[in-house]
């Protein structure tokens, strides 16, 4: 066992005067590095709104790098409570079977396909899971759904979907859908920021849409299944947490049903020298 899972399984049960929360594993992204120091090198990184909305949560939040074998990423997540899709880049059309737009934004298809199978993996165990913007695309392609490449593709869509604002301002509201769980938390309507351009264009098997813009957009999906919190928003609730409550309800809810289901981290083992 490596020394990061041998600590990640020890830390809660270990140290009972510490944070014994939900471990919350982000999905992290990659970048390359483009100042002249280790220029093109490429970096593992989540933003840090993720990790501070999850540790205000009460969360133990931990990054899940991208792996060269979705099978290493699975093994990662599976010493979670739950995961947090982060954002990032655009989806490649190919995964779900259509060619690239000339409106398509930059793409790394090794992400794609790492993170597609991993969440596929999350789905079949039933782990708790929250997808954020390409999160909520990633958990939508993963169940068989496709992507708008670009919101102008959209008839009728006539609103700004990639803000000019601070990151917690809001910039339009979305209608809830009856009987959602986001209709628990936060009622009929709520406003929200706004960094997308793609968005669900054919909807995953077994989700439904549970919030739209105003235009139409769909912004928010959930698992039809009641007893698995499986939810995904278009929007970036961790800044807008950064800024103010209002998001901490969703953040809440999840790490409530985190919490609901407990993995072997919490079972002390022999350290491995």
């Amino acid at each position: 066992m490596s020394i990061f899972l041998l600590c990640l399984k020890t830390f809660p049960a270990g140290l009972t005067d510490m944070n014994t929360g939900p471990v919350i594993g982000i999905m992290g992204n990659r970048i390359p590095n483009e100042s002249r120091l280790f220029y093109g090198m490429e970096r593992d990184y989540v933003n840090h709104d993720y990790v501070e909305a999850v540790e205000r949560c009460g969360g133990i939040p931990f990054i899940i790098p991208i792996c060269d074998s979705p099978e290493t990423m699975i093994r990662l997540v599976s010493h979670t409570d739950g995961v947090l899709l982060s954002g990032g880049y655009d989806l490649h059309p190919h995964t779900y079977r259509e060619e690239a737009h000339p409106l398509l934004g930059y793409t790394d298809q090794h992400i794609d396909t790492v993170q597609i199978a991993c969440v596929q993996e999350i789905i079949a165990r039933k782990i708790p899971v929250l997808g954020i913007c390409r999160g909520l695309q990633v958990l939508n392609t993963a169940l068989g759904g496709s992507l708008y490449q670009d919101t102008s593709l959209i008839e009728g869509s006539t609103f700004k979907h990639m803000q000019q604002a601070k990151r917690g301002e809001t910039s339009h509201p979305v209608e809830i859908v009856p009987h959602s769980r986001l209709q628990e938390l936060f009622g009929s309507r709520v406003m929200v920021n706004s960094f997308h351009h793609q968005c669900i264009h054919r909807l995953g098997n077994g989700l439904r849409i549970t919030a739209r813009a105003p235009d139409g957009v769909p912004e928010a999906i959930e698992l039809i299944d009641p007893n698995y919190f499986a939810v995904g928003v278009q929007w970036h609730p961790e800044m807008m947490h950064a800024v103010s409550a209002s998001m901490k309800p969703l953040f809440q809810a999840f790490l409530d049903a985190a919490s609901q289901s407990p993995t072997s981290r919490l079972s002390p083992v022999e350290p491995v020298l």
